[in-house]
């Protein structure tokens, strides 16, 4: 049985990983792995809709895609929002930290 790891402890080890998946325990099991959050990190590089971001990974579930793979990040402080006062503003970007740079390398 796999071992369960909280959010911080995902980031604090993400350097160091190389395929393994990570698991965060939010209600059910999920699953990040390290590229799709280097992935997200790339694309926010430039700021991003959630419409943009979800296109490039052809998904469909726009609200579990934004519960299970952006709202972590941005709680991390890896990723911000470019209008933090409306969370749901339909002109709602995301974009890379400071903080989230250094794991691109």
């Amino acid at each position: 049985m796999e071992r369960s790891l909280s959010f911080p402890l995902l980031i604090a080890t993400l350097k160091n990983l190389s395929s393994q998946k990570i698991y965060q325990q939010v209600g059910t099991k999920l699953v990040l792995s390290q590229k799709k959050i280097k992935t997200i990190l790339e694309i926010c590089l430039l700021e991003n809709s959630l419409t943009q971001i979800i296109a490039l990974f052809n998904f469909s579930d726009r609200a579990k895609f934004k519960r299970k793979d952006i709202n972590p990040q941005i709680v991390e402080g890896l990723l911000a929002m470019t209008v933090p006062d409306k969370p749901n503003s339909r002109l709602q970007k995301y974009y890379t930290t400071e903080k989230g740079k250094p794991l691109l390398c």
